[in-house]
């Protein structure tokens, strides 16, 4: 009995110090709620974290945000070079959408539209970015986030 205590405390102290006091996977694992490629909604109105519910934290505090490894440029719709035709315009859409233990965008939804076509373009281009996942104690974990994606002509 006195061996395997000891056996145990070893593994336990190697985690802590391979993984950190707190390192560990979140209680609950993320599920995205859309299916891939799903045309982006509007998001709701205000977004409430229950990491214990859902698995998807809020970067900030012990929570590090994610970092852009790959990025895409948006292309402007075709109703917005039409439109744009004789007049110059500058446009952003805000983007919020779910990072995934993989890096992976999920759950896009569009925060302020910028209309002509352009937010499904912004849509689309989100979702071809990559990035280095959220970190929670030094576990990746998944995280909800906002980015602005310009247009101009």
């Amino acid at each position: 009995m006195r061996h395997s205590k000891s056996a145990m405390l070893t593994v336990a102290l190697l985690v802590t110090s391979i993984y950190g006091q707190d390192a560990a996977a979140p209680a609950v694992a993320y599920k995205p709620a859309q299916a891939p490629g799903a045309p982006a909604q509007a998001c709701p109105a205000r977004f409430d974290f229950h990491p214990e519910k859902d698995g998807v934290y809020k970067p900030g505090g012990d929570v590090k945000a994610p970092k852009v490894k790959h990025s895409v440029p948006a292309e402007l719709s075709a109703e917005a070079k039409t439109r744009g035709a004789f007049t110059p315009f500058t446009a952003v859409s805000k983007v919020s959408f779910v990072v995934d233990v993989q890096g992976v965008p999920q759950d896009i939804c569009i925060m302020r539209p910028a209309g002509f076509g352009l937010d499904e373009e912004a849509a689309k281009a989100v979702r071809q970015y990559r990035f280095e996942p959220a970190k929670k104690s030094g576990a990746p974990v998944a995280a909800r986030v906002a980015i602005e994606v310009g247009f101009k002509n």
